[in-house]
């Protein structure tokens, strides 16, 4: 994206994890988040997706959606967090 950036953090919980979607700007605006963690394991797979809309004040960094998901050994999780800024700019983070 020309001015904003984004992020997938990932935060270690006593269950598994919360994935948290996070976008910046040094000059503000606005745009949509689709934010998808899918998790694979001996027990199956499950997935699940967030989206949504957000506005930035100037610089800033906001918090757009968490996903928490349990885990136990053997487990894969990735993530995608997809930015579409209104002026049609595409930030894309991978976890």
């Amino acid at each position: 994206m020309n001015n904003m950036g984004c992020k997938i953090d990932k935060l270690v919980t006593t269950h598994g994890y919360d994935l948290r979607g996070i976008v910046w700007s040094a000059t503000g605006g606005s745009g949509s988040y689709r934010l998808f963690v899918k998790k694979e394991g001996p027990n199956g797979r499950s997935s699940t997706m967030q989206e949504g809309l957000f506005a930035l004040d100037g610089s800033e960094e906001k918090l757009l959606g968490t996903i928490s998901m349990n885990s136990i050994g053997g487990d894969t999780i990735t993530a995608t967090l997809v930015i579409t800024s209104d002026r049609g700019d595409i930030c894309t983070a991978e976890l």
